[in-house]
């Protein structure tokens, strides 16, 4: 089964980093594990404390630093490991904005308030 690894980043170097990270690790991962990963980007376009952030699945695992590509790995497989979850629609906020979009359903929809 896919595993999706959305990057919610900024525009700065610390985000262009997790992004590359993330890609890099999931050549990796389809590589060495045979896991297909999929890399999803979302630029905020602004700054925030709490960017970048990795979702692994849904799940919020890295928030407001660069996480290693080793570190992406090991979060991938442990998502793994664990029991599959239904994949639902799901709602991400950030301070200034809103995101609401279908787990492996499709597009992306961003609010700003």
């Amino acid at each position: 089964m896919p595993v999706e690894i959305h990057v919610i980043l900024s525009n700065d170097n610390e985000s262009e980093v997790t992004l590359r990270n993330a890609w890099e690790a999931s050549q990796i991962l389809f590589k060495q594990y045979g896991i297909e990963a999929y890399v999803i980007p979302i630029n905020m376009w602004h700054s925030n404390d709490s960017l970048p952030q990795v979702l692994i699945d849904g799940e919020c695992v890295v928030s407001g630093r660069v996480p290693t590509v080793d570190e992406i790995i090991d979060l991938v497989l442990n998502n793994c490991i664990k029991a599959p979850k239904k994949k639902k629609a799901m709602t991400y906020e950030v301070p200034g904005a809103s995101l609401r979009y279908g787990i492996g359903g499709g597009g992306v929809e961003v609010y700003a308030f």
